[in-house]
């Protein structure tokens, strides 16, 4: 009978070594799908910004098109105007 009790009680500590395995194995693959739905977020937020600077950097162009035309030409602009004001009031006089 002592004998049955010593194997038993090993039996019962391989079983819990093995379920603890199967648990941090679970933890594992939760850790791994949470990580690659953030990477997913991460990646189409930074496409997101990519295509923001991209827009960034073709407005800079345009406002440098403009400081240098109106250096070339001497003339002075508002502050805030861009080449798109000067297209729309031009359109404005040839309407009236």
């Amino acid at each position: 009978m002592a004998f049955s009790k010593r194997h038993l009680a090993t039996l019962l500590e391989e079983l819990q070594t093995i379920v603890n395995r199967m648990e941090a194995g679970l933890e594992d693959k939760s850790d791994y799908n949470r990580s690659r739905d953030r990477l997913r977020d991460i990646r189409a937020k930074l496409a997101d910004l990519e295509a923001e600077k991209a827009e960034l950097k073709a407005q800079i162009k345009t406002l440098k098109v403009v400081v240098e035309q109106s250096k070339d030409t001497g003339e002075a602009q508002e502050p805030n105007s861009t080449i798109h004001d000067d297209e729309d009031s031009s359109l404005e006089e040839v309407a009236r």
